[in-house]
């Protein structure tokens, strides 16, 4: 009796280790401090209040959003924690900050809402603040023309 105990035993914690490790590569990683030396621009944040869905696309885990929608207008490099397969179609993207605070920095649990997504929404690990220079020449590296969505059809919230 005590050996099929044992064996049970065994099994069972044999079972929650390999769904332990299973979980493992699920979950997000400590962002090294390189990383984010090697984004274009500074490390910098915009209000929640100031997307109006005024944004070009990179590729799927990269984004240029632009805040406050004046005409020297800033831009913002937004990298997502996982890529968004066919992002640059989307006609809709929100942003939504999970603090109380309506600022959007890396880091500190703002997401990209993307409707039709799974996930519908998304980690943004780093914005970067952008010079014209530098926000031009992602662009033409990306190989996109300087498409901008109008603020309209945005998911903005208030």
């Amino acid at each position: 009796m005590r050996f099929l105990q044992f064996e049970l035993t065994a099994a069972a914690a044999a079972m929650i280790l390999s769904a332990l490790a299973g979980c493992a590569g699920t979950h997000p990683a400590a962002e090294p401090s390189t990383s984010r030396a090697a984004l274009p621009g500074t490390p910098g944040c915009f209000l929640r209040r100031d997307f109006t869905g005024d944004w070009v696309v990179l590729n799927n885990s990269n984004l240029i959003v632009f805040a406050p929608p004046i005409p020297t207008r800033n831009a913002f490099l937004i990298r997502l924690f996982q890529p968004v397969v066919g992002l640059n179609f989307n006609l809709r993207l929100g942003i939504e900050n999970a603090t109380t605070s309506s600022r959007i920095c890396g880091n500190r649990g703002a997401y990209l809402l993307v409707p039709g997504n799974t996930p519908p929404r998304v980690l943004i690990t780093a914005v970067q603040e952008l010079t014209a220079p530098e926000r031009d020449k992602l662009i033409a590296e990306a190989g996109q023309p300087p498409r901008r969505h109008v603020a309209s059809s945005s998911l903005a919230r208030p």
